[in-house]
């Protein structure tokens, strides 16, 4: 039985470690744990851990919040045997209401150029290619 819940700092150790064994997803400054609790404290509510009931642990995860313009998705991620089970997309709908809720109408997603399922997600899902270059600059 899964049960999705609001992700909180309880979540972080578990989550990260999905993340960093997630192909395709890199983690970067902005994923400490001090950076996640400010994320988390600044986008209430909108960032989701799907639970295993059975096994307790984390299936899933969503960061997802929003800049009072646009909507940015970050780290959905399934662990790689609870693939296929419709936890991803239930995710992101979740994620998708909440920013609806919160009057939000563009949402973004960042995927690296090489992750194929990544992009192959976002594309199946309703999401469209951008020919954006990003650019940043750690100011750590």
């Amino acid at each position: 039985m899964y049960e999705y819940l609001e992700m909180t700092m309880d979540h972080y150790a578990e989550a990260c470690d999905i993340w960093k064994n997630t192909p395709g997803l890199g983690l970067t400054t902005g994923d400490s744990k001090d950076a996640i609790q400010r994320y988390l404290e600044q986008n209430k509510g909108m960032s989701l851990v799907c639970i295993d009931r059975e096994k307790n642990i984390i299936a899933g995860t969503i960061l997802c919040g929003h800049d009072g313009r646009r909507g940015i998705i970050y780290h959905l991620a399934v662990r790689e045997e609870y693939r296929g089970q419709r936890i991803g997309i239930t995710l992101l709908n979740m994620g998708i209401k909440k920013l609806k809720q919160a009057n939000i109408v563009r949402v973004m997603a960042f995927v690296k150029e090489d992750n194929d399922s990544g992009s192959e997600f976002w594309l199946k899902h309703g999401f469209r290619k951008r020919e954006l270059i990003p650019y940043s600059k750690d100011l750590l």
